[in-house]
């Protein structure tokens, strides 16, 4: 059985990890909604993976299921770090959704396509940084 592309694309983006940043692959039958990796350093980051073959050209809504939509959206509003990776072939990049940014519509001009490299240094950067990781968090 062939991997899925969004496997062998999180793979690949973990190997870009700093090693020294624990991350656990969370995805189960039995975790409704939890997202696909959570990362730690100094501070935790809980990451959905999802993988699209090129990046949108029109408006579009992420494939959240409502049990992922339910969990992101809670534990944000918890106050933890939470957000969205749209990946993408390498030669395309990646997409990154923070601070409730991958819910509803989403207008592909408003995106940023980030290289594989710069999304593995904003998941060290979220982990390890206390300004960073503090843009990512709601407070209460």
């Amino acid at each position: 059985m062939a991997a899925k592309p969004e496997n062998v694309a999180r793979v690949a983006l973990n190997k870009l990890v700093p090693a020294y940043i624990h991350r656990e692959k969370m995805g189960s039958p039995f975790s409704a909604g939890t997202p696909d990796q959570w990362y730690s350093g100094n501070h935790d980051l809980w990451i959905e993976f999802k993988f699209e073959p090129q990046p949108f050209v029109r408006p579009f809504t992420l494939k959240l299921s409502e049990l992922q939509l339910l969990w992101l959206e809670g534990r944000y509003n918890e106050g933890r770090a939470v957000g969205v990776i749209l990946l993408f072939p390498a030669k395309f990049g990646c997409w990154i959704f923070t601070n409730k940014a991958w819910a509803g519509k989403i207008n592909p001009a408003d995106c940023v396509l980030k290289t594989r490299q710069e999304t593995a240094d904003f998941i060290k950067r979220s982990c390890m940084d206390n300004d960073d990781h503090c843009r990512l968090i709601q407070y209460r």
